[in-house]
């Protein structure tokens, strides 16, 4: 049994022929595993491509980024895997309070991660009321009285730390490997120790003008273009030389 969570919270069951698809899926790929496809019934005119993410359970249409949460018989991914944070004054990062987490992680989910999301209830709130803006695409959290911004960041517990000299290359059209630049290495090597296998940005130095959405998904070690689709492999070079290429595969594959 396969359900997915609507944008009131609740669960609702695939079709019968999309449950079946999901768990032949699961089969080939694995818990961890992805897969990509258009063969849902809801989509059979829209022909929209959808990313399923089975370790983290998600379903994410990669021409709206929308994400939704899944689950196979009842369960979901394993719960108490992310932290949010907030950057107090010093930018010392510190976790919100585990209800104020559970509240943006499931609206992060349930609508993506350019979505926005403006809410009252945050535990720190209590007896105040004041209204809060917070940004998922900037990672923002703004107080709507006072106008006061601060950071927040979604973060993966026992995620991997940023390495001073780690560099990053992609395969190109020429079977070659070719280095990114040094911004989007910082960009990258960022995202890498602090976010989940899933990072998305515009923040990229060969994409000024263009303004399309890349996602990075360092478990396969891959980038896809989230407007043509086109996917590339890319991997890391630590300082000490050592070669992360993701699961499976040799660093020389096309």
């Amino acid at each position: 049994k396969w359900e997915w969570r609507n944008d009131d919270g609740k669960w609702q069951p695939f079709a019968e022929e999309d449950a079946a698809t999901l768990e032949k899926a699961r089969g080939a790929e694995g818990p961890k595993g992805r897969f990509s496809t258009t063969h849902f019934s809801f989509n059979t005119e829209a022909k929209t491509v959808y990313m399923i993410d089975f370790e983290r359970m998600t379903q994410t249409n990669l021409e709206s980024k929308v994400s939704r949460a899944l689950r196979r018989n009842g369960k979901g991914s394993a719960a108490g895997k992310v932290t949010w944070q907030v950057a107090l004054d010093g930018g010392k990062w510190t976790d919100l309070a585990a209800q104020d987490a559970q509240m943006l992680e499931r609206q992060y989910l349930l609508k993506g991660p350019k979505s926005s999301l403006r809410t009252a209830k945050f535990t720190f709130n209590k007896g105040y009321d004041t209204m809060y803006e917070v940004d998922f695409a900037k990672m923002e959290q703004r107080n709507e009285e006072s106008g006061a911004m601060r950071k927040i960041r979604r973060k993966v517990l026992g995620g991997r730390a940023a390495e001073p000299g780690a560099r990053w290359e992609w395969w190109g059209d020429d079977g070659k490997w070719h280095a990114y630049d040094g911004k989007d290495v910082a960009t990258i090597e960022g995202a890498f120790a602090t976010e989940s296998n899933s990072f998305f940005t515009k923040d990229l130095t060969w994409n000024a003008g263009y303004d399309s959405l890349y996602l990075f998904m360092f478990d396969v070690m891959t980038q896809v273009n989230c407007e043509s689709h086109t996917s590339r492999k890319m991997r890391r070079i630590g300082a000490s030389g050592a070669v992360s290429t993701g699961v499976g595969g040799d660093a020389g594959d096309a």
